[in-house]
């Protein structure tokens, strides 16, 4: 055997080794790792995980009536299609890019790259909070605002919102005002606000709205007033006054425009002459209510009425006529007659 001979077998043998070893780690070593071998060429089943970076909500915390965020989308070495998903519907969910807001909590936005040939699927995440909105409160207002004492209440238009909370209402100053339920009372006259709550809900807090209201002091109307009788001659007994009445409890004093022919002190005429005048009732400012007067016209004629015997004038008395109320044993017109007594005309 000459020497090329044995440097041949020594490299065959060599070779041999090799592929045994290749074989070996190709069918039993190599697969553990996910590796194989083709030929000389070794190429690796391991994919990379790419890194995802930049992923955001934009805004990530917001009022739940407020525009949903925007998404922007992460960006990684990979080419894989991106998708999101939220971990709590019950506060958002999201369709393809597009996140809708469900309710006020918190809830984590998933984005999920897929698998490509060179690189394994990743994910990132990025935590958005809905918190409650505060409605608007639009619309609320008392008809009429402003009113009198002895008014009709004014009704509540309600304010409407985007929340279906219920709705309540109070008065700043129960002493103008009052509210039951929807019902106002007047109490008095003055100034108060008349406020409108919306109670809170899941996903919307409390708020209020706020109307004023004035109540005006009452003008009142006095009726019955009256003098009895309203035409007397001069000489003859006054007549008396009948009050007028009215919700006030404002007290009342009278006065007369001509006092050439009548005055009056407290409820008392005294005749002066004759003409016309006016007696005035007027009713003091009280309370709620605002001063008020009512009139009533007296005649007093230039007649003058006399009776005899100690007869006192009676009655109404139109010229040239009167009445008599005589002593017991006159009678006649002026009393003039001795008799068993009685009235003369």
């Amino acid at each position: 055997m000459n020497f090329n001979k044995i440097t041949y077998l020594k490299r065959l043998k060599y070779i041999l080794i090799l592929l045994l070893l290749i074989v070996s780690y190709n069918k039993i070593i190599l697969p553990a790792f996910g590796l194989t071998v083709t030929g000389i060429s070794i190429k690796s089943g391991l994919k990379i995980t790419p890194t995802l970076t930049g992923f955001a909500l934009t805004p990530a915390s917001l009022a739940f009536d407020a525009s949903p965020p925007t998404i922007t989308p992460p960006t990684s070495a990979s080419s894989g299609a991106l998708t999101y998903t939220s971990s709590n519907t019950a506060v958002a969910t999201v369709s393809g890019t597009t996140i809708t807001l469900i309710g006020a909590g918190t809830t984590t936005i998933t984005a999920t790259q897929a698998a490509t040939a060179n690189y394994a699927s990743a994910t990132s995440t990025a935590t958005l909070t809905v918190s409650s909105a505060t409605p608007t409160l639009t619309g609320f207002a008392l008809t009429p605002a402003s009113l009198a004492f002895d008014a009709s209440p004014p009704t509540i238009t309600p304010p409407t919102s985007a929340s279906s909370g219920a709705l309540t209402y109070t008065s700043s100053n129960t002493a103008v005002a009052t509210v039951s339920g929807t019902t106002i009372t007047l109490i008095g006259a003055g100034t108060t606000t008349i406020t409108a709550t919306q109670a809170a809900t899941a996903n919307y807090a409390s708020a209020t709205s706020t109307a004023t209201l004035t109540v005006s002091s009452a003008t009142p109307t006095l009726t019955g007033f009256a003098l009895n009788p309203a035409i007397v001659a001069l000489g003859a007994s006054p007549p008396t006054i009948t009050p007028p009445t009215s919700a006030s409890s404002g007290a009342l004093t009278y006065t007369s425009s001509n006092t050439a022919v009548a005055t009056v002190s407290g409820t008392t005429i005294t005749l002066i002459g004759a003409g016309t005048t006016t007696i005035t009732a007027t009713q003091a400012a009280a309370g709620n209510y605002t001063s008020a007067t009512s009139t009533a016209t007296l005649t007093v004629t230039n007649t003058t009425a006399i009776c005899f015997n100690g007869g006192q004038v009676v009655g109404s008395i139109i010229p040239p006529y009167y009445s008599c109320n005589c002593t017991s044993g006159y009678t006649g017109d002026q009393c003039q007659d001795a008799n068993l007594g009685g009235s003369g005309f």
